[in-house]
């Protein structure tokens, strides 16, 4: 690029220094929280570069808060980071095509689903951001419409931004890699790499994987099941790679939601996290007095629930990420010897019966309802409802799964069985609330028990069968209320300063559960026509192990004993990994474009 010349006596040309076309490599220490107000599956990467490949937003501490969140920005050429104001709470942080405000999410005031907020980065008060479009480069946006999904110029203003969606179709719209010329969408489906038209007209398989990112028109990125970034030309119909990809980089990060933690730069600028997969966590056994020791040979996995069998020899785990890659795995908690029960990355929720040998889990299949919804914005399986199957097993016995026959609610997000195994629980979704259904198998008959303008959750029947311990929010917090079985209408509530995660003891005189805190309490309790709590005893800070708003993320066994997922730390400072100019060094490792 030319600049003006200034001539004294004779023409003089300056010409502008010419860009830098080096492929430098840099390392970030950053202190880089991961959110765990949030089911792990919800939360997804947690860096974010501008599309100048000027400044990095990132994750990190709340200031005020100890476990807190709040969005950080690091300029690439600087070394002071700073708070964002007002994003405390946040997560998931996405940086708009102008550069000068930051989308995120942030929980709910009522803690239930997720909310997209927007703030200017000169300042400013935060603001709701609509929760079906995305903004793009150039001006243009992509929008969930009736019809499936669109590319349009400006930014849409007949949008309702109170109208909620579904988490899956914001996270869906969050993950789709535009190409520089819009006529193409990518996404993840499951292990999928998905190619298609806004429109849906077409619509390509490519690879396995996740997180695709276009570099080109027909240049794709992705991270692959073996945790590499690989990248690789697309065919002229984007139908195919012309030749199997290439691995770029050697070790990318997953978030808990599964998604690649990198961004690339308009101008050609990498950042990652290296590694292999964030919300990780390990079995291990904590008294009540919070000493812990470790549960052999436990090596680290995303984990999304606890099951100890009756015997308390075993533990079945939901290990990777609910509704994209889980499975049911079985581990001794003599030898920690671990082995999968199924391997078709759609199962999880794990209940064992008294036998001890047979389990009973919720496998998540793929449908596709008809009208708007999560499947008509065109998106497929990467947005399935999930259609629950109850499947059941004798672990011990070399014969497969079997489906548990219905009738069962529309969808199934727990289930509980009672001691004498004729009735179970289930807590169940219906327009955004959610209840619980008692079922009664011998009658085939569904009743609703806990089913009031209230998100309840978390059943499970005393050792003795006459008590439904449950979580709800009726009172405006989440409290831990017991009801009596089965007839209902006797209801004790057993915490008082809110609380989540309740478990009975396994004689049933004393309630596990943890308090919003992060503390873990044992309310010791009397039983008879009446459930009556004597006193509350605070037992220790359970903040180290992993927690989850809807489900129980431990169990515990005849000695008193908490069989939990201790999160693993990564440390007061995560390295980022920082590649200017890596595009360009991409397209070079694969030869020139073919369009």
């Amino acid at each position: 690029m030319a600049a003006a010349g200034v001539a004294w006596g004779g023409a003089l040309t300056l010409q502008a220094p010419a860009p830098d076309e080096r492929v430098t490599a840099a390392i970030l220490p950053l202190d880089i929280r991961t959110y765990r107000d949030a089911p792990v599956n919800e939360v997804g990467p947690d860096i974010a570069l501008a599309p100048d490949g000027s400044f990095l937003v990132y994750v990190g501490p709340d200031p005020e808060s100890r476990t807190g969140t709040a969005l950080w920005r690091r300029p690439l050429d600087g070394l002071e980071a700073t708070m964002i104001p007002g994003t405390r709470g946040a997560f998931w942080p996405l940086v708009s095509s102008d550069g000068l405000s930051v989308l995120y999410q942030k929980r709910s005031a009522a803690g239930t689903t997720n909310d997209m907020w927007k703030v200017a980065l000169d300042g400013g008060l935060p603001t709701r951001a609509p929760m079906d479009w995305v903004p793009l480069r150039d001006g243009r946006s992509l929008v969930v419409a009736d019809s499936g999904l669109e590319i349009v110029r400006g930014t849409p203003r007949d949008i309702d931004p109170s109208r909620g969606l579904a988490f899956q179709e914001l996270r869906g719209l969050l993950s789709i890699s535009v190409s520089p010329d819009f006529r193409y969408l990518a996404h993840g489906a499951r292990d999928s790499i998905i190619v298609r038209t806004p429109d849906g007209g077409f619509r390509a398989v490519v690879a396995t994987g996740s997180s695709p990112t276009f570099l080109d028109n027909d240049l794709l990125a992705f991270r692959a099941t073996d945790g590499t970034l690989q990248a690789g030309r697309l065919s002229a119909d984007r139908s195919r790679f012309t030749a199997p990809p290439v691995t770029v980089v050697p070790a990318v990060m997953a978030s808990g939601s599964g998604a690649g933690v990198y961004s690339v730069g308009h101008d050609g600028t990498l950042v990652y996290r290296p590694g292999t997969a964030s919300g990780e966590s390990r079995l291990v056994w904590v008294d009540a007095s919070g000493r812990e020791s470790p549960v052999p040979n436990a090596n680290p996995r995303i984990y999304n629930g606890v099951a100890l069998s009756p015997d308390e020899r075993r533990v079945a785990l939901s290990a990777g990420t609910v509704g994209r890659t889980s499975d049911v795995w079985l581990t001794d908690l003599v030898t920690g010897a671990t082995t999968p029960l199924t391997r078709d990355g759609l199962s999880s929720r794990a209940a064992w019966r008294s036998d001890n040998r047979t389990l009973s889990w919720l496998h998540f299949a793929v449908a596709t309802p008809a009208g708007r919804g999560r499947d008509a914005v065109g998106l497929g399986s990467v947005l399935p409802a999930a259609v629950p199957i109850v499947s059941i097993r004798n672990v011990d016995a070399s014969a497969g799964e079997d489906s548990l026959p219905g009738p069962w609610p529309r969808r199934v997000d727990e289930l509980a069985w009672s001691p004498d195994e004729q009735f179970v629980a289930i807590r169940t979704t219906e327009a955004g609330t959610r209840n619980i259904y008692i079922r009664r198998l011998a009658a085939d008959s569904l009743v609703p028990f806990a089913a009031e303008p209230a998100q309840e959750r978390g059943p499970s029947f005393s050792p003795d069968g006459r008590w439904l311990l449950y979580v709800s929010d009726r009172s405006g917090r989440d409290e831990v209320y017991a009801e009596s079985f089965p007839g209902g209408g006797n209801r004790t509530q057993i915490s008082l300063d809110g609380a989540r995660e309740a478990a009975w003891s396994r004689d049933g005189s004393r309630v596990f559960f943890r308090g919003l805190d992060g503390w873990m309490t044992a309310a010791h309790v009397s039983r008879g026509a009446a459930l009556t709590v004597e006193r509350l005893e605070r037992l220790f800070d359970a903040t180290p192990y992993h927690a989850n708003q809807f489900l129980r993320m431990y169990d515990v066994s005849r000695d008193g004993r908490f069989l939990m997922l201790k999160s693993e730390a990564s440390g007061p400072r995560t390295d980022v990994v920082i590649i200017r100019n890596w595009v360009r060094q991409v397209k070079r490792q694969l030869g020139q474009s073919r369009d």
